[in-house]
């Protein structure tokens, strides 16, 4: 079944240059905005007291507000706004906390390979004793064991906080800290001393041109087990909180015995405003020192790490075993304030966090869980998403932390933005509306309106990489 209907807005006067040539695009229905609803499966009386609030933009010039009757042709309402110049962003700048990346053999300093000096950074010195072994234009490859350069991993450290942005690595080679500022980046590099695995190999090649100097220089391609270094981050509103990858590619667990504390969720504070001195002088910034506050156990794998809706609490979703589980984790002193068990293990999933609800999204299923009001949560239903539509619509994911999320006490809705599978999984402007009883699904969905293109070809989009994530509510609220 399919739906159409018109908005009308008005049309002001338009920049030039790029933007002039879009809005040409726009001009070509300026009277109306066309919209549709497919059905792919149930009953649309079911989505009759559904409103979808969608707020749309191109260029940060142009704003849609726009609200769909999902159990009538008409639109309730749709406003129309533009501006000549570009507006500052709406909503909250995502920062990406503390993050830590392996560097090995990239993590090399700004000296020259040709010196007959060797290095102190081991990279370097790797890629010299290459350098000696390579005749004048010609290039040699060699496969190193990583730990006859490293007894640690060498780490890049990116502390991206609302009151802090800073950046640094191990042997401080590309910054300008000094004194104590330097050697607190020194300490944190130090904290997370992970053994290098004794059978780790590494590829690194160089080329020298005719007249002896380098080329270029590359490495990767690790051969037999390796590790990798990465973390899932969350901010609080005066710390960056991180959980570092615990196991190997092979799924070795690593040695995290040196760490102080051990494997866990590790805390730097930062401060809860931001010193004049965090903007302009970053680099001469004395940090805190890194603590392990929750201890975790490495065989188990974390799904996801975020915040609570109220920021008081930490959520921490896990595979352990044959369960998923959520542990909530109190921000002022870090203790567990709840173990939740979700029936079930899994390899994948994400928890999305609304005011009086958490959504677990673990790939084959949706969890519903309620916010009890008191910092724990309890289990109200499992749902089995299934797509239904086009095979190049939507089934990229019909959860994310965009979607928009609604219960009722008897349905669970789910709506997410539209997602068009041409390899590069273009947002469109459209969405998709998924409605559940506690036994199964009820209705399925999804809507395209001409601001993304029709039908929903990618390339025609003009609108999709502003497309707004949807906002769902019921009729009598």
């Amino acid at each position: 079944m399919r739906r159409t209907l018109t908005l009308f807005f008005l049309v002001l006067v338009l920049t030039l240059g790029s933007f002039g040539v879009v809005s040409a695009l726009l001009i070509g229905q300026e009277d109306q905005v066309r919209f549709s609803e497919t059905v792919t499966y149930g009953d649309p009386a079911v989505a009759d007291d559904l409103i979808l609030h969608q707020s749309l933009n191109f260029d940060n010039r142009l704003f849609w507000e726009i609200d769909y009757d999902l159990g009538n042709p008409p639109l309730s309402e749709a406003r129309f706004t533009c501006f000549p110049v570009e507006q500052p962003r709406i909503g909250n700048i995502v920062y990406s906390g503390l993050s830590l990346e392996s560097t090995a053999f990239s993590n090399r300093a700004n000296e020259a390979i040709e010196s007959s000096t060797p290095s102190e950074n081991p990279a370097n010195r790797a890629f010299q004793e290459l350098f000696e072994q390579t005749a004048p234009g010609q290039e040699k490859t060699a496969l190193i064991r990583t730990a006859d350069y490293y007894d640690y991993y060498p780490i890049w450290v990116f502390i991206d906080h609302a009151n802090l942005n800073v950046t640094f690595e191990t042997g401080l080679y590309y910054t300008h800290a000094e004194g104590e500022a330097k050697e607190s980046r020194m300490a944190i590099v130090d904290f997370f001393r992970i053994p290098v695995l004794e059978e780790e190999m590494t590829e690194i090649s160089i080329a020298r041109s005719e007249d002896g100097s380098i080329w270029s220089t590359s490495s990767g391609g690790a051969t037999g087990d390796s590790y990798q270094l990465w973390t899932w981050s969350v901010n609080s509103e005066d710390s960056c909180y991180c959980i570092v990858n615990p196991k190997s590619v092979q799924g070795q667990v690593m040695d995290f015995s040196q760490i102080p504390g051990g494997y866990g969720i590790y805390r730097l504070y930062i401060g809860p405003e931001e010193p004049e001195e965090n903007r302009y002088y970053p680099d001469q910034v004395v940090l805190e020192p890194v603590e392990m506050v929750f201890p975790l156990d490495p065989q188990h794998d974390t799904l996801h790490f975020t915040l609570s809706y109220s920021g008081e609490e930490l959520l921490l979703l896990t595979n352990e075993d044959e369960s998923v589980w959520l542990t909530v984790i109190s921000l002022d002193d870090h203790t567990p304030l709840q173990r939740l068990e979700l029936s079930g293990n899994s390899d994948w999933g994400q928890l999305i966090v609304r005011e009086d609800l958490i959504l677990a999204d673990l790939g084959d299923r949706y969890e519903l869980l309620l916010d009890t009001g008191d910092g724990s949560y309890y289990h109200e239903m499992t749902a089995r998403p299934q797509w239904y539509g086009p095979t190049d619509l939507g089934s990229y994911g019909l959860g994310g932390v965009d979607s928009g999320i609604i219960w009722d006490g008897t349905k669970l809705a789910v709506s997410t933005r539209l997602w068009i599978q041409d390899g590069l999984y273009s947002r469109n402007c459209g969405f998709t509306l998924s409605v559940f009883d506690r036994e199964k699904l009820l209705y399925q969905s999804y809507g395209l309106n001409s601001l993304g293109g029709e039908p929903y070809q990618s390339q025609y989009s003009i609108m999709r990489s502003e497309a707004g994530k949807p906002i769902l509510r019921w009729k009598e609220e």
